[in-house]
């Protein structure tokens, strides 16, 4: 019996991984931060997303990727992509742009994805927007229609839009068609936000009145606040004073949230006459940034419960 456990043993050490990588220097980046590696990358995708096994795509340390707006397109055969991104990527000018995006980088159906930015980071050269008030600014990166995703320690530096980490406008958006996400490892502010210092708004959901679907089984965990303006917010009137919002809304958790507000509202939950149901506030304990003031929670037309919550929510019906 020990002599075939041994040899299961050094069999499973042995054993071949199915996996390998796409590193976009072998696909002809060159990494010096003024030629545009954009078709390269997209040769080095075209391999990693038809490879029958797992497979990563290597933006590999000690080079500056200057990429024009990029689309990354599955389904992929692998059931599971990694991209690791371990060097600097960096967005064209303002002026550089021939059309308009509405996203630099894009990466669209491609399900089983996971994306490590640890050891890299993204410059989305926001500051050749920002002064452009008319503008229909950029998003850095967006996911669209991506199933079972996880991103992780993504370091994204002046987006003209939305982008994770410094400053600008959305950190995260997580926007229709998107399901099984996991964000984590995230710190940004000032803007809008998701890990909040100084940010308009902290964990928050929005629709439009007439914007039809759902979201639900949403949970936001393990925040801390720095005088954050809205720390917790559903809002279902964005940009439109109606009273019925068709959006439906439920099993959304706030649990372990910690820190200070900026202003008397520390709570909204602002509901369509339908109503938000099975809404969850658990070990909640915002204050206000000046010391000694008093916070409230608002609400209508909410449906949940709040358990070691502060400020108290007497608006949730159950």
């Amino acid at each position: 019996m020990q002599r075939l456990i041994t040899f299961a043993l050094i069999f499973a050490f042995v054993s071949p991984c199915l996996c390998v990588d796409y590193n976009v220097i072998d696909f002809g980046a060159k990494g010096d931060g003024k030629t545009d590696d954009s078709q390269a990358f997209l040769r080095a995708w075209q391999s990693t997303c038809g490879a029958k096994e797992m497979a990563t795509l290597v933006i590999p340390p000690n080079y500056q990727f200057l990429l024009t707006p990029l689309i990354l397109k599955g389904p992929c055969q692998a059931s599971n992509i990694h991209i690791q991104i371990k060097g600097k990527i960096v967005a064209p000018a303002k002026n550089k742009w021939i059309s308009y995006y509405f996203s630099w980088i894009l990466i669209t159906n491609v399900n089983g994805l996971t994306v490590d930015g640890s050891e890299g980071s993204i410059h989305g050269l926001g500051d050749t927007w920002w002064s452009c008030k008319s503008c229909q600014r950029p998003s850095v990166i967006t996911f669209n229609a991506c199933n079972d995703l996880s991103v992780s320690y993504l370091n994204i530096v002046d987006s003209p839009r939305s982008h994770i980490n410094v400053n600008g406008d959305d950190c995260i958006a997580i926007s229709g068609n998107s399901s099984y996400v996991n964000v984590t490892g995230i710190a940004c502010g000032p803007g809008h936000g998701i890990s909040f210092t100084g940010t308009t708004n902290g964990a928050r959901i929005k629709s439009f009145p007439n914007g039809p679907g759902y979201a639900r089984a949403i949970t936001f965990e393990q925040i801390t606040l720095r005088k954050a303006g809205n720390p917790i917010i559903i809002d279902q009137f964005y940009y439109a004073p109606l009273t019925w919002g068709r959006v439906e809304v439920s099993g959304i958790t706030f649990r372990d949230f910690s820190g200070t507000c900026a202003y008397d509202k520390a709570i909204t939950l602002n509901c369509g006459a339908q109503g938000c149901f099975n809404i969850t506030l658990d070990q909640i304990n915002i204050v206000s940034s000046e010391g000694g003031k008093a916070v409230y929670c608002s609400g209508k037309n909410v449906h949940g419960i709040a358990t070691s919550t502060n400020p108290t929510c007497s608006c949730l019906s159950s």
